[in-house]
């Protein structure tokens, strides 16, 4: 569903997908009492995501499937 967006930004709405889901999972894990939190809901999200971006980049390249 997200594809159309991913083609006409060139691919930075994943940033914004990935922001958002830390978010959320922050969100989730603060009502279940497990300690995850993200402090400063747009800049730490849009830093975790460039983190996550380039962490699955890495992790890409060094593990191709046969």
């Amino acid at each position: 569903m997200s594809l159309p967006l991913l083609l006409l930004t060139l691919g930075l709405f994943t940033f914004i997908l990935n922001a958002f889901m830390l978010v959320m999972t922050s969100w989730v894990s603060g009502q279940l009492g497990l300690g995850f939190d993200v402090d400063g809901i747009f800049w730490a999200g849009i830093f975790g995501s460039l983190i996550i971006s380039i962490v699955s980049t890495i992790l890409s390249l060094l593990l191709v499937d046969d």
